[in-house]
């Protein structure tokens, strides 16, 4: 398998796989220790790879993800990491990581510490909340490992393991138990899609949040369809178009039933089925008759955007911007 493209394959995450990736990496990989302690500011004298790691330390009621211990010329370093893939920052979360590495310090566990944050790009958190830790990307370690990899399989294929867990798309899961539960709600709803919308739609890919972009043939790539049921939304996203224009289209139309939306933050305008729909979520039970048709009431609101797409496809051509690729996807 040397030199051979190693793809990873697997489907969903807990966050302590990426304890344990991190764990192993850094008791064997010299290279990446060396690296990831550049960036957390450690002294260029310590002894690379860790000489111990360890995953879930419980210490003043909180716990640290990974713990790992350097010798730097007869003394100690330790490197306290907090990876964020599932749950969101708690308030003084960062500040206790820096009350652990005191604590350390005074225990003997080590003679000084440094603190990381790991965590996937879309999950990083605004500066004031990480108390001054360094931040690193899952990106960035995927990229420096490529980088380091050459022909090594194994360091290709732990690189693209963090691209896949980076993924906001990726299922993050806390245990099988909870895998099943969604993998079993979707099944019941791609059931009831298919009974009452035939092949419009592909069975939807199972995952954590009820939030779905479903995807057709022919396609343009200005167009996406938003389909929310935590928020009850359903979206039809025009890609740097301008709002004056999506409007000119709405009102053209004559469609009753859609408006156009924009929010702050938003760098494309939407539109969206007007009132909203029911909110539903992967803890709701689909058996249940009423939640069963508001999940297909938020599905039938996407139909129709889709057919209103359709019908005006040429004036949604002629408004896209010259840059945006009008081709299938």
């Amino acid at each position: 398998m040397t030199g051979a493209k190693a793809s990873c394959d697997i489907e969903w995450f807990a966050e302590r796989d990426i304890d344990v990736w991190l764990a192993e990496e850094l008791r064997l990989n010299a290279g990446f220790c060396r690296w990831l302690l550049a960036l957390a500011n450690a002294p260029e004298a310590v002894t690379v790879p860790a000489i111990q790691t360890r995953v879930s330390v419980l210490g003043d009621g909180r716990e640290t993800d990974v713990e790992a211990v350097f010798e730097a010329e007869g003394r100690r370093l330790g490197l306290l990491i907090e990876d964020k893939l599932d749950a969101d920052f708690q308030p003084g979360q960062m500040r206790d990581y820096f009350k652990r590495g005191e604590a350390g310090v005074r225990a003997g566990r080590w003679d000084a510490f440094r603190i990381v944050v790991f965590a996937p790009a879309y999950k990083m958190i605004a500066d004031g909340l990480s108390s001054g830790a360094p931040r690193v990307t899952f990106e960035a370690a995927a990229d420096f490992l490529e980088q380091e990899a050459g022909t090594d399989a194994r360091m290709m294929y732990r690189a693209d393991f963090l691209r896949r867990a980076a993924n906001p798309r990726t299922m993050i899961v806390r245990s099988p138990e909870e895998l099943a539960k969604i993998q079993l709600w979707w099944s019941k709803a791609n059931g009831l899609l298919r009974e009452r919308f035939g092949n419009f739609l592909a069975p939807q890919t199972p995952t954590v949040d009820t939030y779905v972009s479903p995807r057709w043939d022919g396609q343009p790539s200005y167009l996406r369809l938003d389909i929310k049921g935590r928020t009850g939304e359903v979206l039809l996203m025009l890609k740097g178009f301008d709002q004056d224009a999506a409007r000119a289209i709405l009102a053209a139309s004559g469609q009753q039933g859609f408006s156009l939306v924009v929010k702050p933050g938003w760098t494309a305008p939407g539109i969206a089925v007007t009132g909203g729909f029911a909110r539903y979520t992967i803890d709701d039970d689909l058996d249940d008759p009423l939640i069963a048709q508001g999940m297909l009431a938020a599905y039938d609101g996407a139909w129709r955007l889709f057919r209103f797409w359709q019908d005006n496809r040429d004036a949604f051509e002629r408004a896209a911007p010259a840059a945006v690729h009008r081709g299938g996807s």
